[in-house]
């Protein structure tokens, strides 16, 4: 009974205007996010706007949601109240008792509600409009290094999704979803308004003890006094004192922060205790009070996740993106609060799972382990394309093939545009001597590797063998050191030197200048590959120090070359 008053108090406070004032604010904020990103130049006449738009939602919405929620509250303490009554008129009826206290305390704390909804969302608003210039300029600066304007978008959108949700308490500074501060500060009031009701009726009644509500679950600092007598005088010879026992009147006692246990009035030989034998519940979940109650906890933590995710793809939906990675990760966290549910015998609380301050709840996309493996590619293989596009990146990869540089920067690019987002990898060789290309292969079937096929090995080596310089050429989606597998490659068609195109832009450039020192040798395997091993041994010291060791150590010099802007 009380924690249907609880919900519904909390009710009052966070849904209907106020959650549609909230979606409003978001969407208000991420149109000017996109309109900032497209023309930088007004970024910062737009960050100026920014707060005057945010707070111009809030005068729209103002009284739509005070008024709504105010009344909505007032309702709910003046039913509890009636509740009260009726359980003190049950064992005597007939007292007298003030009919207008109740409708002034419900008054009062229906304006303490509303003073502190305007609080709330000023500072809401505050919030978002400081958010919103850091997130136009990182945007922004994405933008400008080369990211597509969808992935960059998506992440704004995301950004803005939870700073238009975020709220600052003006007494401690810490920072909470504008929701989990009002549902947090409607329990706080519902629980003052409601105590100072039972206080006053038990007086009225002359009823001195109460007993507080038991539950399984309960986090075991409360659970020790859950279910039991008290006196709330502290004068009776049986009962406990109720502010000594139960820390009535603390945060973190009885009725404090998130406490939702309540005192109901005690007369002995007519009231029923709550029953605190839980060995039932704990038959059928095959938990300790203790143990459910730490499963809540995380299955809480779960629900928070899977609310921000929801609420990132609403906004970016709304925005017209497809969110397709924030679905697939909503899918992801379903998943894992659906196993843990199952594991632990619990119930799926839907409502917590729905996002807040959004038109429609989204959908989760669930892939296959091929489509997703390809969505991971796409984002940590993606090619930096502005600077692989650039002068400067070409200058460099002609200085690499001297006659052939020209023909080396058109398969490069293309190389890369054909590869980009994927862990696949193609291969060029050309003759520098004759200023011609051997031949190509761009089929490799398997994730980061590639060799030349047996007729274009049969080339480079009919190349070498007559003195000409081979060079060969080939992509690294992870931007990774040449391998093993690279140099034995070069040595074994008799190549003079390779070229890695990494996907971030650089290039590196190895030849094999020496042999390898004694008790040293290049190899590799599914686990190991001896010029990697060196190099994360030697890294620490820097990418020269690690480079120098290998030459010296296996015969093979590399260069790391970045591309110069012009």
């Amino acid at each position: 009974m009380a924690v249907d008053y609880f919900d519904a108090c909390a009710a009052a406070m966070v849904s209907g205007a106020q959650e549609r004032f909230v979606a409003e604010l978001t969407i208000r904020l991420a149109r000017m996010l996109e309109a900032g990103v497209a023309n930088p130049d007004r970024l910062a006449q737009l960050a100026r706007l920014s707060r005057e738009e945010a707070l111009a939602v809030w005068a729209e919405w103002e009284q739509r949601v005070t008024d709504q929620c105010r009344a909505a509250f007032e309702e709910a303490v003046a039913d509890e109240d009636g509740r009260i009554v009726e359980t003190l008129s049950g064992y005597s009826p007939g007292t007298v008792y003030s009919t207008a206290y109740g409708a002034t305390v419900a008054a009062e704390a229906a304006r303490g509600v509303g003073e502190i909804l305007r609080r709330q969302n000023v500072a809401l608003c505050d919030a978002a409009a400081d958010a919103w210039y850091r997130i136009a300029a990182d945007a922004v600066v994405r933008r400008e290094s080369g990211e597509d304007m969808r992935s960059v978008m998506e992440r704004a959108c995301a950004a803005m999704a939870d700073a238009g949700l975020e709220t600052i308490d003006y007494k401690s500074g810490a920072r909470t979803s504008v929701d989990a501060a009002l549902r947090r500060h409607a329990v706080t009031q519902a629980n003052q308004a409601r105590n100072d009701l039972l206080m006053r009726r038990c007086d009225e009644w002359g009823c001195d003890l109460v007993f507080t509500s038991a539950h399984f679950g309960a986090r075991p600092t409360h659970a020790v006094w859950q279910g039991k007598v008290f006196s709330r005088s502290g004068s009776s010879p049986d009962y406990p004192d109720l502010v000594q026992a139960t820390g009535y009147g603390t945060v973190t006692g009885l009725c404090g922060a998130s406490c939702r246990h309540t005192m109901t009035p005690y007369v002995e030989g007519y009231s029923q205790l709550p029953d605190t034998d839980f060995s039932e519940q704990e038959r059928l979940t095959g938990m300790t009070s203790e143990e459910y109650y730490e499963a809540t906890q995380r299955q809480r933590r779960y629900e928070v996740a899977i609310r921000k995710t929801k609420r990132e793809i609403a906004v970016g939906r709304e925005m017209g993106y497809d969110m397709v990675d924030k679905r697939v990760l909503l899918g992801r966290q379903q998943a894992r609060v659906r196993q843990w549910c199952s594991e632990h015998g619990l119930r799926r609380d839907y409502e917590r799972e729905r996002a807040y301050g959004v038109g429609r709840q989204p959908r989760a996309l669930t892939l296959t382990v091929k489509e997703n493996t390809a969505r991971e590619d796409a984002k940590r293989y993606a090619v930096k394309t502005r600077t692989v596009e650039s002068r400067g990146y070409a200058s460099m990869v002609r200085g690499q093939f001297g006659p052939c540089g020209d023909m080396a920067v058109e398969d490069v690019r293309r190389m890369l545009r054909h590869r980009s987002g994927t862990a696949f990898e193609d291969l060029y060789a050309y003759d520098l001597t004759d200023g011609k290309r051997l031949g190509s292969f761009t089929g490799a079937k398997t994730r980061q590797s590639v060799e030349p096929t047996p007729k274009l090995a049969g080339r480079i080596s009919s190349a070498a063998s007559a003195g000409h310089d081979v060079a060969m050429l080939h992509n690294h989606p992870g931007s990774s050191i040449p391998s093993a597998a690279d140099v034995l490659s070069i040595k074994r068609t008799g190549a003079r030197f390779g070229v890695i195109a990494c996907h971030d832009g650089s290039l590196y450039v190895y030849e094999i200048v020496g042999e390898p020192a004694p008790g040293y040798r290049i190899w590799y395997d599914e686990t190991h590959d001896s010029i990697r091993d060196l190099y994360d041994a030697r890294a620490k010291r820097g990418e020269d120090a690690a480079f120098a060791a290998i030459e010296q150590l296996l015969g093979v010099r590399y260069v790391h070359l970045q591309a110069r802007s012009r």
